[in-house]
């Protein structure tokens, strides 16, 4: 029995003056943080993108006749800033766009 006992004994991690032992409320109080901390960034990433899409909704809903953004869209075009938005290779970067896609969930 006595063997027995110091095999164990041996087996479990040696204390030290310094270490510290938690309390259960120390364990729950960072389980709670940890939960928290997660809850929080979750629900500000579905803010965020809440809020994006009203505005995107808001922005394409509010004058269909307004053809203004034709026409910044081509004054881009024509100074260079950005490339044909209906080129065959423009169209296959935006389908290998996860981001993109993801965002569209596909």
């Amino acid at each position: 029995m006595k063997r027995l006992s110091e095999r164990i004994n041996n087996l479990k991690p040696k204390k030290s003056d310094s270490s510290y032992v938690s309390s259960p409320d120390d364990i729950k109080n960072q389980a709670k943080k940890s939960f928290l901390n997660k809850l929080t960034d979750n629900a500000l990433n579905l803010f965020v993108k809440h809020s994006d899409i009203k505005k995107f909704t808001k922005l394409v809903l509010s004058d269909p006749e307004n053809l203004e953004h034709e026409k910044l869209v081509n004054d881009m075009i024509e100074s260079g800033q950005i490339s044909d938005v209906m080129s065959d290779k423009s169209v296959l970067d935006l389908t290998d766009n996860e981001s993109f896609m993801k965002d569209l969930g596909l």
